[in-house]
Order: C-alpha cells, then structure tokens, then sequence
C-alpha cells in the first residue's frame, strides 16, 4: 500500500474506533509500549496489516560444495537444476544434502546461485560489502577493510523514520568471534567507516527489546517480574475488547494470544533449569548455536511486539574464526576452526589449525555446512510459530536473507545466498535460480529486498554493479 493510500485508508475510518485513541486508553506502562506500537502500522479498511520485515542472517567463508579439482559430493544442489529458475524438489530425499535441514520450508525459500562479489582483491575482504553493496577502503587505510557506504538496514530505517506509522529501530546482533582483520567481522553501517557494533549477550538483547533502558540489577529484577507485567497489559486489553467493534475483536483476541506467547518464550529463554539468561559463556566457541537461538528467539519477540522489524544476526567474523564443536548439531571437538576446515576441504594450504588431511576437512566441512542450515532452519522455525498482529506468521510477512561471503570452495566468486519468508514479504519460494556469470551481484539482491519493504529503488549501493533486482516473486 502507498503512503496516499494508506492515509486514505485511515480517514475512510474516521467512524470507527480511532487506533490511536485506542492505544491512548490502553495501560501506559512502558512495559506496554512495544506491543501498544505494534496497533499503529498498517491499518486497513479490513483490518489490520502487517509490515513486510527483513532479518539478515549471516554464515562464514562460502559453501563448501567439492574439494577444487575434484568430484566432490552429491546434493549440494538439485540434480535438476539448470540456467534460469528450477523448482525445488519435493521430497526429502531429493532435496540438496547440505541443506536437507530446510526441507521443512520448501514452498517458502529462494536459492540464488551464482552471485557475484564486487571487490576484486581478497576474497576474505567482501565482508563489509554484503549489506552496503559498495567496496571497501583500500588496504592499508587505516578503516582496515570497512565500507565506504551506508548498509541496507540502517538506510531503510532511516527511509521510515519520518512516518510514525513505519518508523523502525533496527536490530544488530552477533554470535562473534573476532575476525583475523577487524574488517571481517563487521557488515552493518550507518556510513562511510562507520561500523555498528553488533549485540552479542542475549541478555542484551533482551533489555535492548523489553528492558526499558534499566541497569543491569534492575534488569534482573524485571525479568523475575516480567510475566506480571505482561498480565497487567493482557488485562488492560481484555477490558478494551467490549469498545472494540465487533468485526476487530477477533484480531484482539489474537493480540492477547500473542502478549501470552511472549510471556512464555521469555520465561523460557530467561531460565533454563532455574539458571538466568546470563549464565553461560555467550563468546565460547561450543556455545555459537545457543547464542543464536537466543538473538533468534529475541528478535521474534521483537518484531511481534514492534519494536523492530529490520534486523541482523551474524554467526561469527565471516573470516571463520569459530570453531565447530557442536555436539548438539552433530559436529563434537572439531579440534579446528572454521577457516582451517575449508582449506582443508578445498585444498588450500591451511594458514593454521594444525595438520588436517583433505579427506578430514571434507568430513567436517560437510557437517559443517549442514549445522549451518540447521541454525538458520531454526531461525525460520522460531519466526513461523510467533504470530504477527493479523494472525498470521512472523515468517509470512518477513524476508530472511541466508547471507555468505565467499563463493563455493572458498572461491571469491560463484557465491550463493537464499531468501527465505512467505507472500507477505513479497517472496515465491520453492524454487533454485541459477544466474550466469557477472549476472547478478550484492546490489541486485539488496535493491529487490528495497522494494520488498516498500521503498522502490531503481538501484542501491554502486550503481555500475545493479542490473535489475533478483526476481524473488
């Protein structure tokens, strides 16, 4: 819907309860803020309509697909993939190995092959590219590796920020292990040089959404007594449903279905056994995927509550750092980092690690490609069971950005990104597009995902690397 539209829309139901004055009775704690926000966006004639959102997740290296000369292994891609737009097998067995994790959400992911990088130096130095669609400061500068340009979450927030009705905070986060070069570990820009520091504590997170702007004492006190705040708004609401007209009441009713669910995933999230968010190492190597799991998790609730719905969650510094020892996603006491892993599988030489055969670094190299699609598979889930404030899922109205740096093989080229999200975030899934080479870059993906959210853009970042937006509908 166009801003016009959206304005006319609004005054047609000038004889209807006023959103606004609605929202003016409701309980004015600032504990209620988010979820009394998330009432304003997208009001139509027929209700209410949830905002397309964006979360960018993103993996180290590239996907390791073969070791360079070799036959490598099956089902990394669909066997009936080809140039052009190829469905999306079916069933299981048929669908690509590594990314068997994500079956479950088919119909709703675009594989994009073949994108093309922008900077012609060290492939390891695209980091700063992926979000900003521009190349970096020259080597030896001293912003080491960093943008020259503004990257898409901040731009679009700052698109939005003049209507109230799509202003958006954007939300940073990170499971990081530094990078070998500061470079690396860093995507997101508020300009040329400027560097966002991702959140890396969930508990972080967590204040950042709901905390109210409290310390760190007075947050843990919040968090015993969030789910009594909640209730006192659940209660404010369920007072309001008698002044709801009764065609909107079952989308209040939703509403308050929602205020529950978040009650409970924080309580979750907050205590696991009885321990605090807090209680575990959120920079160990073995402790990546629940790191995750929690931002993951926090950004739902932050997205169904309106504070955000621009976000980022980076898995590491996209040198590869990290090392796998994921027990709980099949890959225990790796004994090497992810860097090493990859050289080995395409066999490079290894900048460290200790010696590790390329038969071993295949192994790992798979298993770690296959914890990667269940991380962001986990991601998806937690979106699809979190409802948005129509009743639909988080998943059907966002666009999820599986982002890598590198190509194939550790390759500066041939890289492979997916889309993820339902028809609400403009996306068609069930399908594998195959580019041809210098086809598409960064920026053709960056542009779609632009108009995708309601800002139509001709191009975005460097011009001379934009061709047309990737057809993701």
């Amino acid at each position: 819907m166009t801003r016009a539209n959206s304005t006319a829309s609004r005054r047609r139901r000038s004889t209807k309860t006023s959103r606004r004055t609605f929202l003016g009775s409701l309980c004015s704690t600032a504990a209620a803020v988010p979820f009394l926000r998330s009432f304003t966006v997208g009001a139509q004639d027929d209700g209410l309509v949830p905002l397309p959102k964006v979360l960018f997740v993103g993996f180290p290296n590239g996907p390791l697909v073969g070791p360079t000369g070799g036959s490598g292994y099956a089902g990394w891609r669909p066997a009936s993939a080809s140039a052009g737009d190829t469905p999306l097998p079916l069933d299981e067995a048929g669908f690509p190995h590594i990314f068997k994790p994500l079956h479950p959400f088919r119909d709703r992911l675009v594989f994009l092959e073949n994108i093309a990088w922008i900077d012609g130096a060290n492939p390891h130095r695209q980091t700063s590219a992926l979000l900003t669609g521009r190349r970096r400061y020259v080597a030896g500068d001293i912003k080491d590796y960093t943008s020259t340009g503004i990257s898409i979450d901040h731009y679009l927030a700052n698109q939005f920020a003049g209507d109230p009705d799509l202003a958006t905070n954007v939300l940073n986060t990170a499971f990081r292990i530094q990078g070998y070069v500061p470079g690396e570990s860093y995507w997101s820009y508020t300009g040329p040089g400027e560097r966002v520091e991702p959140i890396q504590n969930p508990v972080d997170t967590y204040q950042r959404v709901f905390g109210e702007g409290l310390d760190q004492t007075e947050l843990e006190l919040v968090i015993d007594r969030r789910k009594s705040v909640l209730d006192v708004i659940a209660k404010d609401l369920g007072r309001m449903m008698s002044r709801v007209p009764a065609a909107d009441r079952p989308r209040l009713e939703q509403h308050l279905d929602s205020v529950h669910q978040v009650e409970q995933s924080l309580q979750a999230a907050v205590c696991e056994g009885g321990a605090p968010l807090s209680d575990y190492d959120f920079l160990a190597h073995a402790n990546g995927p629940r790191v995750m799991r929690d931002h993951a998790e926090l950004i739902a609730q932050g997205m169904a509550c309106g504070h955000t719905r621009i976000a980022t969650l980076q898995f590491s510094a996209f040198g590869g750092p990290c090392r796998p020892d994921w027990a709980e996603l099949g890959i225990a006491h790796s004994g090497h980092d992810e860097h090493a892993i990859c050289h080995a599988f395409a066999g490079i030489e290894s900048p460290g690690g200790g010696p590790l055969s390329q038969q071993a670094g295949r192994d790992l190299g798979v298993a770690k490609e296959v914890a990667f699609s269940k991380m962001f598979a986990d991601v998806l889930a937690r979106l699809e069971a979190t409802p948005d404030i129509d009743g639909s899922s988080l998943l059907d109205n966002t666009m999820v950005v599986y982002v890598r740096p590198m190509g194939r093989n550790h390759d500066s080229d041939r890289i492979l990104w997916i889309v993820a999200g339902g028809a609400g975030a403009g996306v068609n899934g069930g399908r594998w597009l195959q580019f041809a080479d210098d086809e598409k870059h960064y920026n053709d993906v960056l542009t779609a995902v632009c108009n995708r959210m309601g800002h139509p853009v001709d191009t975005f970042g460097e011009a001379q690397f934009c061709d047309t937006p990737v057809p993701l509908g």
